[in-house]
């Protein structure tokens, strides 16, 4: 089983009116709610490619988060299609050193910069995905992380796991997602399958590339784009052999999220799916 509900960490605190300011200490913890440590958002910085981060910092794990800004600076209302659909966001970590729980150590092959163009040899990628608006008005999410260019998976949440889930079985929202004849119920199936807590990484792959297969077209397309390569980033190699195979990716099947492979989803998108 896999524990999860998508993908990502940092913090957040929002205003009602306009879209929230992130700012502040939040806690984290793992699948069984243990704690192991506070993220903090320390505020937007931009890298030597030009490309805009919000970078967060874990200091009891010696992390830097650099996220996409739209996932922290978040419209706290509880038809946000962001936190509605479970939008799921790219970035990556780097770490200075092994962290102190020693679960991840320096990477053998390779190296990522941070946004100052310091080189780090403890890199991943990661997820960041908001989840809901608690009763107490707070934004919950959840951050999955690889490391050293494996597929991301869960690794926390700013709320303990609580396995309190009364909504519909598996495979009910695995019918849903799949079959529905109405699009807007396929797509809520797959939201449901993608958060469900006995999903597999294959129904969260295949929900999200199914929620953005029945809403391309009549959702933004940065949206659609967003589902896509969240389910990329999962699985890289299952998703490198789809878009060969319907000829929009001619690369190597070797688990690297290419520009090559970005191209071809982007493609993808911008030939309506098909």
């Amino acid at each position: 089983m896999l524990n999860f509900v998508r993908a990502m960490a940092a913090m957040i605190v929002v205003a009602f009116s306009s879209s929230a300011s992130a700012d502040g200490v939040y806690p984290l913890y793992d699948t069984t709610g243990n704690f192991l440590g506070e993220v903090e958002v320390l505020g937007d910085v931009t890298d030597r490619r030009g490309v805009v981060f919000a970078q967060l910092h874990i200091p009891a794990l010696r992390i830097l988060l650099y996220v996409d800004p739209d996932a922290i600076y978040v419209q706290m209302t509880r038809n946000n299609p962001i936190i509605q659909q479970q939008t799921p966001f790219s970035g990556y970590w780097i770490g200075y050193d092994p962290d102190s729980h020693g679960e991840w150590s320096r990477c053998r092959f390779g190296s990522t910069p941070d946004h100052t163009g310091q080189h780090h040899q403890l890199y991943g990628d990661l997820v960041w995905t908001n989840i809901e608006i608690a009763p107490d008005g707070e934004l919950i999410f959840d951050i999955d992380l690889g490391h050293c260019g494996d597929p991301v998976d869960f690794w926390a949440t700013n709320e303990p796991y609580i396995d309190d889930y009364s909504g519909p079985s598996l495979s009910a929202v695995r019918d849903t997602c799949g079959n529905h004849p109405d699009v807007r119920q396929r797509a809520l199936g797959c939201s449901q399958m993608i958060g469900h807590p006995d999903a597999t990484l294959k129904d969260v792959t295949g929900g999200l590339w199914t929620r953005a297969y029945v809403r391309c077209g009549s959702a933004p397309d940065d949206e659609v784009l967003a589902d896509l390569m969240a389910a990329v980033w999962l699985d890289p190699v299952e998703w490198q052999r789809h878009y060969q195979n319907i000829g929009f990716y001619g690369g190597p099947i070797d688990g690297r999220v290419s520009p090559d492979l970005v191209f071809g989803v982007q493609d993808y998108v911008a030939n309506g799916c098909r």
